[in-house]
């Protein structure tokens, strides 16, 4: 099976969309993964068609997934050849060997604001309770 599994905080994902593993999500590490038939491939495949190490998705901080495919194995996205290394998108559609792949960037997460929110709350009742305590004195 599959060394890497789905997370919701992920940077990016592949769904594979046929063969023995499809409807399976793989997150993507945030530094390389290796799909090939052989043990050690982070992405392990033995449909017909994949070679030992057939490609590399490898990120770059700042820049993005790129594909790496490794000769003599071919692998295209979006049903073109990828010759060098390419620049993954949102929806990429990659073939290795039969085997389907969709690249997908990772939810977005938003940080926890409840202590802000607590706090805003709580200065609005102190700054309310001031104007009474000052309209009780005052009038």
């Amino acid at each position: 099976m599959n060394d890497v599994a789905p997370n919701a905080a992920c940077l990016a994902q592949l769904t594979i969309l046929n063969g023995k593993q499809a409807r399976q999500t793989v997150t993507l590490p945030e530094g390389a993964l290796m799909i090939g038939r052989a043990s050690d491939c982070q992405l392990h495949m033995v449909e017909k068609g994949v070679w030992e190490r057939h490609v590399q998705i490898r990120l770059r901080p700042e820049e993005g997934f790129f594909l790496h495919p490794l000769p003599p194995a071919s692998t295209l996205v979006n049903s073109e050849p990828v010759l060098a290394p390419r620049l993954l998108r949102n929806g990429d559609v990659l073939d290795v060997g039969e085997v389907k792949l969709r690249f997908w960037l990772g939810p977005v997460q938003q940080e926890s604001l409840s202590h802000r929110e607590t706090f805003f709350w709580m200065l609005l009742v102190a700054l309310l309770a001031a104007q009474l305590w000052l309209i009780w004195k005052l009038g």
